[in-house]
């Protein structure tokens, strides 16, 4: 209850900041659930389970919040625990001060736009690549794709294999050369 006190009184000066307590692991999963926070606080002694229970618990649920634990003295091998387990960053309570909690805050905050921007952008490759292999699959042209200082085939298109004669794993890894030599004798058609 102290250390929450303290915090909130810490992040008072900081604008657009809320504040919710939870008193146990199972509070702040259950909180969690129908309230999605930017950011958790977290001690290690929460009731009958630990800080380290609750980012198993926030990871195992997708909950990707970054997660700053408060640890006390002598707390150090926890909070190396806590890092290797996902922990954003550590403070400890004896050197806290206003502003190495906004300092903690705001890398923390930061961090999470940068991670949710990347899988933003993963998202939309995906989806891009996804619509070019359709188009890729689809189109009624012939595509071969070649590694271009080796003249290998790399990929071929389904009407190329029709075009071409061949079937895709003939044509994969394939020289150019030997392809245009195949079609040229009238091997295969064009």
């Amino acid at each position: 209850e102290d250390d929450f006190v303290l915090i909130h009184q810490m992040l008072r000066p900081m604008r657009d900041v809320e504040v919710a307590r939870a008193a146990s692991v199972d509070d702040a999963l259950v909180r969690s659930r129908g309230n999605p926070y930017d950011l958790f606080l977290c001690d290690y002694r929460l009731g009958d389970k630990t800080g380290l229970e609750l980012l198993d618990e926030l990871k195992d649920r997708d909950i990707a919040a970054p997660v700053i634990f408060l640890t006390g003295q002598g707390d150090e091998e926890v909070a190396v625990q806590a890092m290797k387990a996902g922990a954003t960053d550590y403070l400890l309570k004896s050197k806290l001060t206003e502003q190495s909690l906004g300092r903690a805050l705001a890398y923390a905050v930061a961090l999470r736009k940068k991670e949710q921007a990347i899988e933003t952008a993963r998202q939309e490759l995906r989806r891009s690549e996804r619509e070019y292999r359709a188009l890729f699959r689809s189109i009624n042209d012939a595509i071969v794709i070649f590694e271009p200082n080796t003249e290998i085939v790399l990929e071929v298109n389904p009407k190329a294999c029709e075009i071409y004669g061949f079937a895709r794993e003939e044509l994969i890894g394939m020289s150019l050369k030997q392809l245009t030599e195949d079609v040229a004798r009238g091997e295969r058609q064009i």
